[in-house]
């Protein structure tokens, strides 16, 4: 079988795009990178997509510069397209009408979908084999809903502002009444700063290797699940770390026991009754884990549904660096701005908060100034709605002072806070006696 692709009606709306960039505010919610057959024209395509979401223009020479800098340029030119004209210069002087770019979107979101399909078919073929007939039905409804999902446009997605108002105004209500549609943190200045965690809101927690990214992610979880007032059930992700790890983690955070005495077994008889209090709390828990140490995002998506299905109202996940593209040998940066993306579209679809945990840029570790957004290594920043970086003060390699900045904010205030890190313990509580305020 010959797969379905058009390098000619692909070149013609990568030609329009670049001469009429103001057509990027239809044609990105119409198709993606993926729906192009030609790699060179999917890298196109995801750097135009970078500029429009950045507010940048598309043109000539915006679009060489982020070739450049992600290392594509010489890809991009020794495309054998022509025996003539290479890369960008081929694509600028390509004859394309722009009356025509709506059946360019329809003809290429065409292929690509078959091209899904035919690849699906293959698959099953391989499974045959090797799978019950119930596993076999449930991967491909699985696979063909995937399909779907990707192969929609989304002009169902335009709402009259009328409906969008009588739904926040219930919302609204609601919260006027005590019916919370966030989540706290259960750290208090924090919550006055950023008002918790909202659905729909992806959110990450930044920091240097060692400065507790996983101990606030943990801080955050055990407090959303033991809230007196409005307690919620929680998944919990963990890539690096395993069950009876992390386990072991939770039951130190709520006995106050440190973590490595309780790995090791050595509890003093004057800690044995707040050992056992930790236990019987963690049993009445809504804690739902998941150790797998490779995930990729639609086994992560899956999981997901089946953690909301069980009642879960907020997902952790520790570290988005442990994520699997769906690409080997992806430059790294467009890998982890890719994912977010992903993750901000797996808290919309299923309507709430996901928190991941995300490291640090090298160069903040001997730089005294406030952090910002693009001190996360790798990018991310941008698909994300609440960023918040972990910062110690220290003395002799002794923490004495810890701060959480919130450096990105799209509902609220940006400032820092004053929190006290329990090492022995992972976590974080509210520092009621700050040190000298002062930078």
């Amino acid at each position: 079988m010959t797969l379905n692709f058009s390098p000619e009606i692909e070149e013609s709306l990568l030609s329009l795009i670049i001469k009429y960039p103001d057509l990027m505010n239809y044609i990105s919610d119409q198709v993606s990178e993926e729906d192009f057959y030609w790699k060179p024209y999917s890298t196109l395509f995801s750097v135009y997509f970078s500029l429009y979401t950045e507010g940048k223009r598309i043109d000539k020479i915006t679009v060489l510069d982020e070739l450049e800098r992600r290392g594509e340029i010489l890809n991009i030119y020794n495309t054998e397209i022509s025996e003539t004209e290479h890369g960008i210069e081929y694509i600028i002087n390509k004859e394309a009408e722009l009356e025509n770019y709506e059946t360019y979107i329809k003809i290429i979101k065409d292929n690509s979908t078959k091209r899904k399909i035919y690849y699906l078919s293959n698959r099953i073929k391989e499974r045959i084999n090797n799978s019950t007939t119930k596993e076999i039905i449930e991967y491909i409804d699985k696979e063909l809903n995937d399909i779907s999902i990707l192969s929609e446009t989304r002009n169902n997605s335009i709402t009259p502002v009328t409906d969008i108002l009588e739904e926040t105004i219930q919302e609204i209500e609601k919260a006027k009444k005590g019916n919370r549609e966030y989540l706290e943190t259960g750290l208090t200045e924090l919550d006055k700063l950023i008002g918790g965690f909202f659905n729909e809101q992806l959110v990450i927690v930044a920091g240097r290797q060692g400065e507790g990214k996983s101990a606030l992610l943990l801080t955050f979880a055990m407090n959303i699940a033991t809230n007196p007032l409005w307690s919620k059930k929680v998944g919990i992700f963990s890539l690096e770390m395993g069950k009876k790890e992390y386990t072991q983690r939770i039951i130190s955070f709520f006995s106050g026991i440190p973590t490595l005495r309780i790995r090791l077994g050595k509890i003093f008889d004057r800690e044995k009754e707040q050992y056992k209090k930790a236990i019987e709390t963690i049993r009445g828990l809504g804690i739902f884990f998941d150790d797998s140490p490779s995930l990729t995002i639609p086994t992560l998506r899956g999981k997901i549904r089946k953690m909301v299905e069980m009642g879960a109202k907020i997902i952790f996940i520790d570290q988005l660096e442990q994520l699997i593209s769906s690409k080997e040998n992806e430059n790294e940066y467009i890998r982890v701005d890719k994912l977010t993306y992903q993750l901000k579209g797996l808290a919309r679809e299923f309507g709430i908060p996901i928190v991941v945990a995300h490291q640090l840029n090298r160069s903040i570790e001997h730089n005294e100034r406030e952090p910002k957004p693009s001190d996360l290594s790798q990018a991310g920043e941008k698909a994300t709605d609440l960023i918040l970086i972990i910062r110690h003060k220290k003395e002799d390699a002794v923490i004495k002072s810890s701060r959480i900045y919130c450096v990105k904010n799209r509902s609220g205030a940006l400032g820092y806070v004053n929190v006290k890190f329990i090492g022995e313990s992972v976590k974080f509580i509210d520092d009621e006696n700050p040190l000298d305020d002062e930078d």
